[in-house]
Formats: structure tokens, C-alpha cells, sequence
């Protein structure tokens, strides 16, 4: 192989590559820390409320890095409000003193958003060409980004404050209004119990309903609750309060006057942005019409009858325990291939190529309405399988429950869908795996290696002279060879490794588990062998070479983006080196 010195970049745009490409990482470290340290006590636990703090800060970070080519260091005589980020250091003084939130609560939880960033320091170091450098650097930014939030903080007098606490007041004012117009406007009603279970407040329609009264808002400003618990959802709040389920469903008949009335009752858990419980909130949902409209489809069963006969849907009528055939339309028959005796004697297993076990769990997802649409492959007499998808739900047939399953053909557009899927993931000219495919490739490869403590590498391949085949055969026959060169590289690797066109004459090679140097230096052999050979273009002969560069997992690195470049980098030098040669990143060989 050739040798030459490694091609680092600086530790700045190390740096900014890893912060770019750690967004989640960075959330869920800070998440973990503020639940540890029961921040979230007082903070949102929604995930995306911290990603626009992460990303914030990430930017300001960013924007530090690529101004200043020396860590930000403190004196005197330090101008805190030209330092990067000080206007949002300025502005989140200025949005949390307004919420009310305390000083020392902020700064404690900004330490630790600094310790996330230490600590992905820490766990990237090996990616970053000087991680103590790093480490000043994070740490002198939110030594400026804070000092700049105290002095915002401590601005503005006494009148100032009383205004903002009063912008808050009117804002918090403003929220329950919103709230209680919202709570007053649903159609369904809707009943709140604290945690012992009593009624805590409901809504305009739960408080018509139950003759509490008939003004907006009354259970809210009048103070007309009655703070008890309802006498029929007694029994079930004894049972619910006390267990883990978040939400419970049922039905419940109530009396509204002269009718009575069919209700879906839902209780459903409410937690505050700590996690801890507060109550339940009760919505009923009227489903009197339907019911009502169920039992008229159970009279309209001999109806029902002579339209599954003479719909020319596939319909299938089967027994969700046993998985029998009960009964089939006559578009079932000839779906299948088998006369209405022949298919009804048979067990859905015998059409269904899924395992049985398998088949008899989505059997009972379908008959407890867990699911609805599934996706199978059905085999006919002819033996031909097809893709089919299955509209499947409990109905009851002369007092028997079975499960109703209307089956449509869909192989044309699953095979459609699979053609897209090869058009989105492979090169069209040469048939090998696109960029996008070879990315997902190498992380798991990288994930795979970090499990099984394995290596691999990345090899980033150019050809050398293309330019000249295209000029002289044109773009038909650059076209020829890239395909042929495509061929060749792929039958210079195993099956397991995987060989991918980034683009023009660019091609990568990923060696998956190559434990040994030795492999990946045979692998590179062959190859420059394959490509080296003359090749034919347009019934003349051309010739090209390969540039090769290497990339080691883990040694180079355990992020994609960070191991192509490196692997690009050495195949740069490779061609200086004058061509038809294999670099390896960092490492002269």
C-alpha cells in the first residue's frame, strides 16, 4: 500500500461535525439528568420541549465554533455582551424571570445542560482530533452564556417585574379562559375527578345531562359541584383507582328523562408534566343510535344472507377459535379455485401461508377488534400464492360469533410497491445499492460490530481516467463501463459485504466483521486487479484504474458520515500518490 500523513481536520470542525449529527443523543441525556434529578418536576416532559432548548443551544455552539479560533477564555476587561450567544442568553433571562421561574432553578439545570455536552465530548472522543480541547471550549461558552443570563436578569427595576408578573397573570388568564371555552364547547360530556374520585368539575353537556344545570360554566365559577362520586360509575372507579391501566372503557345505560340512553364511557388517567396522577377525566360518548342500529342488523340477518351471496367481493365467514371455513360467497369459490363443499370443509390454515400459531393470534386480534386490516398470503387450489388484504371483524350469524373477513387481491400493488422500494434504494444503471441504502447498511454494520465487539471497513473507490473514457466513447459507453466495473467490484467481495454507487464514477465497499488487515488488503488487491483490467467500450478497448481509500470500525470512528469523509480524505491522497493505489485513513501503509 502507499504511505502519508493523515489528513485531520480541526477540532473545531470535528467538533461541529459530531454536535450536527447528536441532536438525539444530547435529548436524551439531558431527559435522563432532569429525571434523575427531578427537574421535570417543574420542566415539560414532552420530548420536544427539550429538542428546542438542544437545538438552541446546539446552534449557538455551532455559531461560536465557526467565529472563534481560540476557546473563549474570561478577563476583566471581557465585552460579555459581544460573546456568542449573548442575545439568547438575553432573551431566555428576560422569557423565563417572566414566567416566574427562579434564578437558581435555571442555573441548575443549565449546569447541567453543559454536563450533557461534556459528557458527548466524552463519548465521541475518539472521533474528535482534540477532545480536551473540546471540553474548555463547551466549557468557557457556558461560563459567557451564563454570566450574560445573570446580568439580563438583574436589569430592570422593581416596576419592570411588577409588569411582567402582571403580563403573566393576564397570559395565565388568558389559558384558563381558553380552557374553559374549549371544556364547555365539546359535544360529549366530559366529567373530571380528582384522585379520590369525586367530581372535581364537568363539562356543559355532562351538567345538562345530569340535571346539575343548564348555564356554561356554572360547575366552574358557581361553585355547584357537588364533590361526590356518581352512584353508577361507582363500582368501577373501586376497581380502577387503585390499578395501573392508564385508560378503561365501557358501556353504560343512563336515564335521560322518559328514554334511556347508551353510552361508551371512557376513564382515561391524568398526569402532570411530572408523571404524577391527578385525577380521570369520564367522557361519554352517545352510542344509542348505534346500538339501536346493531340490533337491527341482527334482524336483518337473513338479509344480510343474499347480499353475501351475490356481492362479488371474496367473503369468508370463519369460526375465530377453531379457524373452520363456515362459509364462503360464490367469489370466494372462484377466487380459490375450490367449490362452496370443498372450501367450507376447510380450515383457514390450509389458505393461510402463516404460521399457525401466528394465524391463530391475529384470529383472536380480529375477533377482540384489536385490529381490523391485515396482510396476508393466501394460496389457491392451483397452488399459485397471492398477496391479499383482509378487512376482518366479529359479527354474530344466528347467535354464533364468527369472524366476517372480506378479502381483496393486492399482488399487482405489492409488487408495485416492492418495484418503488428498488427504484428509491438502487442505482438504476448499474443495479448495486444507491447511497441511501449503503448508509443504512453501514450503521447496522456498525451497530452489529459494537455488539459483537467486531471490526469492518469502509472502502471509498474512484476511478481513475473516466473522464477520458466518456470524452472518447461518450456517455453511452462511460455508461458500459460503469456497469462492467460495477460487476467486477461485486465479484471481489463476499456476499455479506456489500458494494454501492455513491455517485458518477464513485463506488464503496463495505467489509463487513473483516477482523484481520490482511482481508481487507486482499479485498483491495482484487480489486485494483478487476478494475485494472482492460475493458471493452463500444466493441474497442479502454482502460481505467482505481483509487482506494480505507476507513476502520471502530478504530477510525463509529459514525457513517464521519467514516465515508475519512474514507473519502484517504482516497484523495491515494490519486495524489499518483493513482492505481490504496490509502489508508490516518494510518501510512
Amino acid at each position: 500500500m502507499n504511505t502519508g500523513p493523515d489528513i485531520s481536520p480541526s477540532p473545531q470542525a470535528s467538533f461541529a461535525v459530531v454536535l450536527e449529527a447528536s441532536e438525539e443523543w444530547l435529548i436524551d441525556r439531558i431527559l435522563a439528568i432532569a429525571r434523575q434529578r427531578n427537574y421535570i418536576r417543574y420542566t415539560s416532559t414532552l420530548r420536544e420541549a427539550w429538542r428546542l432548548s438542544i437545538a438552541s443551544l446546539s446552534e449557538q455552539l455551532l455559531g461560536a465554533l465557526a467565529i472563534c479560533p481560540e476557546i473563549p477564555e474570561l478577563s476583566p476587561d471581557t465585552d460579555f455582551a459581544a460573546s456568542p450567544g449573548a442575545a439568547f442568553a438575553v432573551e431566555e433571562a428576560r422569557r423565563h424571570r417572566a414566567r416566574g421561574i427562579d434564578l437558581s432553578l435555571f442555573l441548575g439545570l443549565m449546569k447541567y445542560y453543559r454536563q450533557s455536552y461534556v459528557d458527548l465530548v466524552d463519548e465521541r472522543s475518539e472521533v474528535l482530533e482534540d477532545a480536551q480541547w473540546c471540553r474548555r471550549f463547551v466549557d468557557r461558552f457556558f461560563d459567557r452564556i451564563e454570566i450574560c443570563f445573570c446580568a439580563a436578569w438583574a436589569e430592570g427595576g422593581e416596576d419592570e417585574r411588577i409588569d411582567e408578573m402582571r403580563g403573566a397573570n393576564r397570559h395565565l388568564a388568558n389559558e384558563k379562559n381558553k380552557y374553559l371555552t374549549i371544556f364547555e364547547s365539546l359535544a360529549p360530556p366530559v366529567i373530571l375527578l380528582d384522585t379520590e374520585g369525586r367530581v372535581d368539575n364537568l363539562n356543559f353537556a355532562a351538567a345538562r345531562l345530569f340535571r346539575k344545570s343548564a348555564i356554561p360554566g356554572s360547575a366552574y365559577y358557581g361553585g355547584e359541584n357537588e364533590q361526590g362520586v356518581f352512584a353508577w360509575l361507582e363500582e368501577e372507579l373501586e376497581a380502577f383507582l387503585p390499578g395501573e391501566g392508564t385508560d378503561l372503557v365501557l358501556e353504560k345505560s343512563l336515564e335521560d328523562g322518559d328514554h334511556e340512553l347508551v353510552f361508551e364511557v371512557r376513564l382515561q388517567r391524568m398526569l402532570d408534566v411530572s408523571g404524577k396522577f391527578t385525577g380521570i377525566a369520564v367522557t361519554l360518548n352517545d352510542i344509542t343510535a348505534r346500538k339501536a342500529s346493531e340490533r337491527a342488523v341482527r334482524e336483518r340477518d337473513s338479509q344480510y344472507h343474499a347480499l353475501f351471496e351475490n356481492n362479488h367481493s371474496v367473503m369468508l365467514l370463519i369460526d375465530p377459535a377453531s379457524g373452520a371455513i363456515v362459509d364462503a360467497n360464490p367469489a370466494a369459490c372462484t377466487f380459490y379455485g375450490y367449490d362452496h363443499a370443498a372450501l367450507t370443509a376447510m380450515n383457514i390454515d390450509q389458505v393461510n401461508t402463516l404460521d399457525r400459531e401466528e394465524l391463530r393470534i391475529e384470529l383472536e386480534r380480529a375477533r377482540g377488534e384489536e385490529k381490523r386490516v391485515f396482510h396476508f398470503r393466501h394460496r389457491r387450489c392451483d397452488g399459485e400464492v397471492r398477496d391479499v388484504e383482509v378487512f376482518s371483524g366479529p359479527i354474530r350469524v344466528r347467535g354464533r360469533g364468527l369472524l366476517y373477513s372480506i378479502v381483496h387481491d393486492v399482488t399487482e400493488r405489492r409488487r408495485l410497491q416492492d418495484e418503488i422500494w428498488h427504484q428509491a434504494n438502487y442505482d438504476a444503471l448499474t443495479g448495486l445499492p444507491n447511497r441511501s441504502l449503503f448508509f443504512d447498511r453501514l450503521g447496522q454494520a456498525i451497530a452489529q460490530a459494537r455488539r459483537n465487539g467486531s471490526k469492518g471497513a469502509l472502502l471509498f473507490i474512484d476511478l481513475d481516467h473516466f473522464k477520458a473514457v466518456n470524452d472518447t466513447h461518450g456517455h453511452a459507453g462511460g455508461d458500459q463501463l460503469l456497469r462492467e466495473a460495477a460487476r467486477r467490484l461485486a465479484a471481489c467481495v463476499r456476499q455479506s459485504d456489500t458494494v454501492a454507487r455513491m455517485g458518477g464514477d464513485e463506488f464503496t465497499v463495505l467489509l463487513a466483521e473483516a477482523a484481520e488487515e490482511e482481508a481487507v488488503e486482499e479485498a483491495c488487491r482484487r480489486i485494483l486487479q478487476q478494475l485494472s483490467r482492460p475493458f471493452e467500450v463500444s466493441g474497442q478497448e479502454a482502460r481505467v484504474s482505481g483509487s482506494v481509500g480505507i476507513a476502520l470500525f471502530p478504530l477510525h470512528g463509529e459514525d457513517p458520515a464521519v467514516l465515508l469523509q475519512r474514507a473519502d480524505m484517504a482516497m484523495y491522497t491515494a490519486k495524489e500518490k499518483g493513482r492505481n493505489g490504496v490509502w489508508l485513513s490516518g494510518i501510512p501503509t
